[in-house]
């Protein structure tokens, strides 16, 4: 098993993005949370998603997007991945256990008000689509690079409110 640096901040982001859906949000949705897990060489990459509209992308090793879900865009794709997700339950496993997926691995925790669902497989089998979660990897990194662009935008734009607008006349 690969050892992972892991911040306080990471493991409690992850509790959360576990224990959360299940105990807090009372929702009809058969889908109520998703963490994506991505093993890379230096650290665990997790995207979570929770059918309240919460997202977080963070870092074992520090660091993140939290609270990505201020953009409606961002939100509405996070509860469409949900939707997705329930398509593929009948190919996860229940599970009480929850370890880190290995490097080169990606792992999907769902939850449900019947439990959380796992399945683990190779990101390189599922990003060349020889795995059959292939269709669940696209859409979770397309609110990836969602979440990515608007946090780059909003950088962008404090920066420039933070120079002021004399060094544009």
């Amino acid at each position: 098993m690969t050892e992972y640096e892991q911040t306080e901040e990471f493991h409690s982001l992850r509790q959360h993005a576990l224990t959360a859906a299940t105990r807090h949000v009372d929702n009809d949705r058969e889908v109520l949370g998703l963490l994506m897990e991505t093993g890379t060489p230096d650290a665990v990459a997790s995207l979570s998603v929770l059918a309240d509209g919460s997202v977080n992308l963070f870092f074992s090793n520090g660091g993140g997007i939290i609270g990505a879900d201020d953009h409606q865009q961002i939100r509405d794709e996070a509860l469409s991945l949900l939707d997705a997700t329930k398509a593929f339950l009948g190919e996860m496993a229940a599970t009480d256990q929850f370890p880190l997926p290995e490097q080169g691995s990606t792992r999907f925790y769902a939850m449900t008000h019947h439990g959380i669902h796992t399945v683990e497989g190779l990101e390189s089998d599922m990003d060349y689509e020889k795995h059959h979660l292939s269709p669940l990897f696209y859409q979770a990194h397309r609110l990836i690079s969602f979440i990515r662009m608007v946090d780059e935008l909003s950088r962008a734009i404090k920066t420039t409110a933070d120079k002021g607008f004399e060094d544009f006349e």
